[in-house]
Order: C-alpha cells, then sequence, then structure tokens
C-alpha cells in the first residue's frame, strides 16, 4: 500500500520523466561537450595534465582558467555566454520550475543574438524553433573553442620547439 507521500512522489516523477523535454537534453549534452573542450584546451596548455584532474575543477573554475590562458580573446562576450549556459545547467539541475527555465533561455538566446549581431542572422534565427536556436548556440559556442584548443596546440607546438632548440637534453635524436 503506497503512501499519500509516496504516491505524490511517484506523480511528480512520472509527469516530469513523461515528457522529456529535448531542449533540456540537448542544453545536457551541449554543456559536457562544452566542458568537455575545456578540460581539453586546459590539459593541452599545461605540461602534467594529471595534477589538474587530480584538482576537480568546477565548470566555473574551468570557464576562468581556460580565459585567462587566451592571447586575444579573454574579454570576448563569448565567455559570459559560456557562463550563461553554466548558470542555466545549474538551475536546471536545481529546479523543475519551467517559469524559470524558460527565463533563463531566454537571457542565453539574447547573448547569443548579441554576439551575432548581423540584424538579417538575428532575424532570421528568432524564426527559428528553441530548439534549433539552443542547437545553434551550442555550435557557436563549440566553434570558438575549438578555434581557442586549435590556438592552444599551436602554442604548445612552439614551446616544444623552442624547448628542443634550448634544452637538447630533453630531446635526444636518434
Amino acid at each position: 500500500m503506497k503512501s499519500e507521500i509516496q504516491s505524490r512522489i511517484l506523480k511528480k516523477f512520472i509527469d516530469e520523466t513523461t515528457e522529456l523535454n529535448d531542449v533540456d537534453l540537448i542544453f545536457l549534452k551541449g554543456h559536457l561537450l562544452i566542458e568537455e573542450v575545456l578540460t581539453i584546451i586546459i590539459e593541452n596548455y599545461v605540461w602534467h595534465s594529471k595534477f589538474l584532474q587530480l584538482s576537480k575543477l568546477t565548470f566555473y573554475q574551468k570557464i576562468q582558467i581556460a580565459r585567462s590562458i587566451s592571447l586575444d580573446e579573454s574579454e570576448n562576450d563569448m565567455w559570459k555566454l559560456i557562463e550563461a549556459i553554466n548558470t542555466y545547467r545549474n538551475k536546471l539541475a536545481h529546479s523543475l520550475d519551467e517559469t524559470i527555465h524558460q527565463k533563463r533561455i531566454n537571457s542565453i538566446f539574447d547573448l547569443y543574438f548579441e554576439i551575432l549581431s548581423d540584424e538579417a542572422s538575428v532575424i532570421k534565427q528568432k524564426e527559428n524553433p528553441t530548439k534549433q536556436i539552443l542547437s545553434d548556440t551550442i555550435l557557436v559556442v563549440l566553434g570558438f573553442l575549438g578555434n581557442f584548443e586549435a590556438e592552444i596546440k599551436r602554442f604548445k607546438n612552439l614551446i616544444v620547439s623552442l624547448d628542443k632548440e634550448i634544452n637538447t637534453h630533453r630531446h635526444p635524436t636518434n
């Protein structure tokens, strides 16, 4: 026999999971991919990433570290968008309130549209369904981070090349 509390909890669970929201799934998977790329960027910048893994950095800390190692893009508005995505992910993980979720999504889209800055693109994008706008937002962030990752790899390759010239004892020739 189910208690009233068990019935209420079961009903809430069924209500929340029977209509899984595509937007939330896209968002959560996008957030995971963004975090994965941030981790790769940081690990590519340092020489002994195993010590970073021990520190169990939060998403926010990864954003700040990645931002701090950027040569030219530390003040790019894309970082605000990444922070907004993280804030929404935290709210999503700790609240079922749809009105809060919609407000957060709208603020993310506002930042995204600001970054687009091309009025024709913004007008066209706003006509798309929420799912499409969110996918495009995540893809723009991943593109930005992908370019940043390439910059970090070029920088590290330069350091390795210099190190080979300066510290030949670390790089024996065969």
